[in-house]
């Protein structure tokens, strides 16, 4: 069963840190967020995807890749390679297991950071269609 969701994203970010990189497309800016109780942090309905590459703890292991969004998450392998199609300010992530559009709402100038981000950590994740 393939899921499908369509959001539209106010805040892009961007995280690397020791243990992996993470790029987290959300509906919600996260200013907001602190104003919101553990309750509602916790139970929230808004929508969210983030695509995570951990990084190996020592060299017997290996990269892992990873797709999170509200509702689900799920490993990516090589045979789920996602596709990335950019249509203007409209992103596409598909594979055999998720199609989702975002509708990217933001000020600041994504496109060049994201593309180099997804060549520079996901090129064995992710294609991207222009």
């Amino acid at each position: 069963m393939k899921v499908e969701f369509k959001f539209e994203c106010r805040e892009l970010s961007f995280e690397n840190h020791f243990l992996g990189f993470s790029i987290t497309f959300s509906e919600v800016q996260s200013n907001n967020e602190q104003n919101k109780s553990i309750d509602e942090l916790m139970n929230s309905k808004d929508k969210y995807l983030m695509i995570q590459r951990t990084y190996p703890e020592d060299e017997f292991e290996t990269n892992y890749y990873y797709l999170e969004f509200h509702s689900n998450n799920f490993e990516l392998i090589k045979k789920n390679k996602l596709i990335l199609t950019l249509n203007g300010n409209q992103i596409k992530f598909e594979n055999q297991m998720i199609s989702c559009v975002i509708q990217m709402n933001l000020i600041q100038n994504w496109e060049s950071k994201l593309m180099s981000s997804i060549e520079n950590y996901f090129e064995s994740r992710i294609t991207i269609v222009k």
